[in-house]
């Protein structure tokens, strides 16, 4: 699918693309447009279900419960949970996963559905979720077929007695259709690639559904199926991506908000679908690295502004080209502050840094607007190299090395004698600076304390982003940097 598009806007909206080490600037006397993206992520998926839980959900009596190592029985819960106005979240087989009981509890609900038989989640999940004094439902059959059933049993009314088929084999389809289904209210029920089961035709029958709407191609559903069905509409793309895309350009789905997930595996998409209905925007799927051509045309033809990312690096890479061309501007290095002292210091608490990591904050404040330098940046790339001060990496503490600089000779990262040690904290932070300003392209006063700063290629890193295979080896450090530090950092008030 070609979905066309206008290349001077999407040139006035990215005021910088970074990708590939190619940098495209907006045309001139063209405005660029604000531009968001968020990530919301945890360090597993159960704890990305939580993240977008929290993200959506101040309060919910109900609660969605489903595996998070296997699709069959949760493809169908987003419509459901979006018609009770429940999160959906995440547990293993046998037990309830500790994340997944603290948002419970922080939810305060006093229900939790569970989707799926006791081959899905056991027995003693129920026992767990008991034993927390909830009532627990659930909503299981003999295969994904009939819990599909149950499910869409469970909606009541259904706006225009329409349904939406998927294949119950494999799990893209039913993500790429789920917020979509959800926002509309439709249920999703399953099918073989070359028969419609006997649950799926009773469900079809009880629920008084006279339109379908099959999502995928025939390799996902074959064409018999689709003439049992009722008044049957397929859309289906080349891949899953397409899919994706073409239910968003093909029903019309409006809006500025994009929701963006892998499409390889099902457990964010599954989580984020329920969210994405609730704030009624459409759902795409990327692969980890790369941003899938039918989405690329999709930004371009249309009005998005604003973007989430669900699921962390893991999921969606940080030098995956939708991640890079979301922001407006990348992150300059050199600026005033944007952030506070004690907006810091709030953020390093909350973090669980070392005590010595929120008093050297002081010096950061003090030096940073005297060079130019923005506190905030260094102090973010500071968390990361020193893991908030704890030190837990080859540079000890009585270094006063707070970003992890080498003295002039180098040697390997796993040497402590490879890397500088300063007299002071002050030294250390300002030789830090020091060297920040060197890949910035800013000469420093009276010489540089960084002792590889004649190493350096000068101005060869103005933004943060940039940081990657130069300050560190990996590609994906100062995207690190900006979207694991100082991104919360920025949001802490």
């Amino acid at each position: 699918m070609k979905c066309g598009g206008n290349s001077r806007k999407w040139a006035a909206v990215l005021a910088f693309l970074f990708f590939w080490g190619v940098c495209l600037y907006p045309l001139p006397g063209e405005a660029a447009e604000t531009i968001t993206m968020k990530r919301i992520f945890g360090e597993n998926r159960f704890e990305t279900a939580v993240k977008i839980s929290q993200e959506g959900w101040a309060y919910s009596p109900r609660v969605l419960l489903a595996r998070a190592d296997d699709f069959p029985d949760a493809l169908a819960g987003a419509p459901l949970a979006h018609r009770l106005e429940a999160p959906i979240l995440l547990t293993g087989q046998g037990s309830l996963h500790q994340s997944t009981q603290r948002e419970i509890e922080r939810l305060g609900a006093r229900q939790v559905i569970i989707l799926g038989g006791e081959a899905a989640l056991s027995p003693g999940v129920e026992e767990n979720l008991r034993e927390m004094g909830l009532e627990v439902q659930r909503i299981g059959g003999e295969d994904r077929y009939e819990t599909a059933r149950l499910i869409a049993g469970e909606m009541g009314f259904i706006p225009g007695y329409k349904a939406v088929v998927v294949s119950g084999t494999s799990f893209p389809d039913a993500l790429a259709a789920g917020a979509y289904a959800a926002g509309k209210g439709y249920p999703i029920l399953l099918t073989r690639q070359d028969s419609l089961p006997s649950s799926t035709q009773k469900a079809l029958q009880e629920e008084h559904i006279n339109q379908t709407i099959l999502v995928g191609g025939p390799l996902a559903v074959g064409e018999e199926v689709e003439k049992e069905l009722p008044s049957p509409r397929r859309i289906g793309g080349e891949d899953r991506y397409e899919t994706a895309v073409e239910v968003v350009v093909r029903l019309n789905i409006p809006g500025d908000k994009l929701f963006v997930a892998t499409g390889e595996d099902f457990a964010d998409a599954l989580t984020g679908s329920v969210l994405a209905a609730r704030e009624g925007g459409p759902l795409v799927l990327v692969s980890k690295e790369q941003t899938p051509h039918p989405v690329v045309d999709l930004i371009k033809a249309g009005t998005f502004t604003r973007f989430s990312i669900l699921g962390g690096p893991a999921a969606v890479s940080y030098s995956n080209s939708l991640v890079s061309r979301s922001g407006s501007t990348l992150t300059p290095i050199m600026g005033t502050p944007r952030a506070t002292l004690e907006q810091a210091r709030r953020w390093a608490a909350h973090r669980g840094a070392h005590p010595d990591f929120i008093q050297v904050a002081a010096l950061y404040w003090e030096i940073g607007p005297q060079l130019g330098v923005r506190p905030e940046v260094a102090y973010a790339q500071s968390a990361k190299e020193t893991n908030y001060g704890k030190f837990t990496g080859v540079v000890s503490r009585d270094f006063n090395n707070w970003c992890g600089l080498k003295i002039f000779q180098g040697g390997p990262c796993s040497e402590p004698e490879a890397h500088a040690s300063f007299p002071d904290d002050r030294t250390g932070v300002m030789a830090h600076y020091h060297h920040l300003m060197t890949y910035a392209g800013v000469e420093v006063p009276g010489g540089s304390l960084s002792p590889r700063s004649s190493l350096v290629r000068v101005g060869c890193a103005p933004y943060v982003e940039w940081l990657g295979a130069r300050w560190a080896p990996s590609d994906q450090y100062g995207y690190s940097i900006v979207y694991d530090y100082l991104g919360p950092l920025m949001r802490t008030r």
